[in-house]
């Protein structure tokens, strides 16, 4: 998910003296594949998620504006790379979806995939982040959230079949955006207790999922002493045409890009509700690859 902002730089808003705004597409360009086409669409129905994936991450520019951020998700077969599939952010498909789900279109507001390109030029850090939640338990990534007056997630909160994703559907395009059942809460929930999934065609080994156990502190957890069900190994970046760009395009991005005026995010829920960030041509670009 890419997340482009009209500012260049850090800004400070003091709310005792103005009224502050947010500078940033906050919903971002998303491109999940569950949510645009359908429960046959899962990641665990594209991938084999106990082997090896690889994904390489191409950002397209056109003489000198990005136009195009391509993920390509590769896993072996037979001793050779196959391409499973791939995802593009680019704004006219973006637009079209945003159209699709009516969703205001802030990506394009805020300049979209030029902007981010913009602040790619600035440069980018690469950082891994888990984290919660707890005002929506996450179910804007991988469960039923929808304004209450467009579709209401609590008449059918548990998703045991792919009838529920075409019934939400036929009122309100994009309310579920995968296949986890509604829980409301994060502290009655994944916090604090086992959840069974009932969507029948997840795979069993990840099915349940069990609290972290992670320590908590006021507003925050410390999950350092837990052992997290991915490892990220082998990033590679590499310029597509080296003579034409400058040292400070080889930053580091294949995990998570965060920036001084936009950042760029792949998203998977893992126990006790955290997130966890992995990430990780036409014309002139560069890509990246990680294997995961």
């Amino acid at each position: 998910t890419a997340h482009p902002c009209s500012t260049v730089s850090r800004t400070t808003c003091d709310t005792n003296t103005s009224e502050c705004t947010n500078p940033c597409d906050t919903d971002g360009a998303d491109v999940n594949l569950f949510r645009r086409w359908g429960p046959h669409k899962s990641l665990f129905q594209l991938l084999d998620l106990q082997k090896p994936v690889t994904i390489r991450t191409r950002f397209i520019d056109e003489g000198g504006i990005m136009t195009k951020i391509e993920q390509v998700y590769e896993q072996e077969e037979n001793g050779k790379m196959v391409q499973k599939f791939n995802m593009t952010i680019d704004d006219q498909p973006i637009a079209e979806q945003k159209k699709l789900f009516d969703e205001p279109n802030v990506f394009a507001d805020v300049g979209g995939v030029a902007k981010m390109g913009d602040a790619m030029d600035r440069g980018m850090v690469l950082s891994l982040a888990i984290w919660a939640d707890p005002d929506s338990n996450m179910n804007w990534l991988d469960s039923c959230m929808q304004n209450i007056s467009k579709f209401d997630c609590s008449l059918h909160p548990t998703f045991d079949s792919t009838d529920v994703f075409w019934e939400a559907w036929r009122e309100q395009p994009g309310a579920w955006r995968g296949p986890v059942d509604v829980y409301p809460h994060l502290n009655t929930s994944f916090e604090s207790q086992t959840i069974t999934l009932s969507y029948p065609y997840v795979p069993m080994w990840m099915k349940t999922q069990t609290p972290f156990q992670c320590a908590k502190t006021v507003g925050s957890f410390d999950c350092s002493a837990v052992k997290y069900g991915f490892s990220v190994k082998d990033i590679q970046i590499r310029s597509l045409h080296p003579s034409s760009f400058p040292w400070f395009w080889m930053v580091a991005v294949a995990v998570a890009l965060l920036v001084g005026g936009g950042a760029i995010y792949m998203m998977t829920r893992g126990a006790d509700g955290h997130k966890g960030l992995l990430s990780g041509s036409d014309s002139e670009g560069y890509s990246s690859s990680s294997s995961a």
